[in-house]
């Protein structure tokens, strides 16, 4: 699929107020391991607590609805899955990978929304300020490509740094399909919110 726009990015849009409560709330509640599908489960480092909140949804979906239009994907969209919360610790990191799955979520799946969908949307919404922390860079890859982790990835010619992610209160919208990846935080701790918005299959 040929897109005009890979991604698109609100700056600096969630107040620091609205940040701070976020993060505060979220880091009460016990964390686990983040996961992946399938055996490369290195691929993976990172912890998160999953939510259901009402004011996540009505902060995300303005956002993820204006991206669709603006971007002139136009994706057929109606529902968003839990929004993941994410905490970055010092080594912690998210290597190349896809979002989006090569097969929609089963008809017997226990959540009905999920039924025969696929994930179509991501979006990344920046709770930290990017002085406050080293490395956790958030990264897309310009090509299609089916390599299995960093070691496949020789050519970073089409690698793009996505530097206002470590602004504090930014968004960014992407196809679920987009190569990306959070670089090893070195210092400091990165917080931030992830969602996914599904659709019937593609036509």
């Amino acid at each position: 699929m040929i897109l005009k726009y890979l991604f698109w990015y609100y700056d600096k849009v969630i107040p620091h107020t609205i940040c701070d409560q976020l993060i505060k709330k979220y880091t009460s509640f016990k964390d686990k391991k983040g996961t992946v599908k399938g055996p490369d489960s290195k691929v993976r480092n990172s912890n998160v607590v999953f939510s259901n909140d009402a004011e996540l949804y009505d902060m995300i979906h303005p956002f993820v609805d204006q991206a669709n239009l603006n971007a002139g994907w136009n994706f057929d969209i109606d529902h968003t899955e839990s929004v993941q919360f994410t905490k970055y610790k010092l080594k912690q990191h998210y290597n190349w990978h896809q979002d989006g799955f090569s097969e929609p979520y089963p008809m017997d799946h226990p959540y009905e929304n999920y039924r025969g969908k696929y994930r179509k949307l991501s979006t990344v919404i920046s709770l930290s300020d990017g002085s406050k922390y080293k490395g956790g860079d958030f990264q897309v890859d310009l090509r299609d490509k089916n390599a299995k982790g960093e070691k496949e990835i020789k050519d970073v010619s089409n690698v793009i740094t996505i530097k206002e992610m470590r602004q504090r209160g930014s968004v960014l919208v992407m196809p679920s399909f987009i190569w990306h990846k959070v670089t090893p935080v070195t210092k400091g701790t990165r917080y931030s919110l992830v969602s996914w918005t599904l659709g019937r299959p593609w036509k």
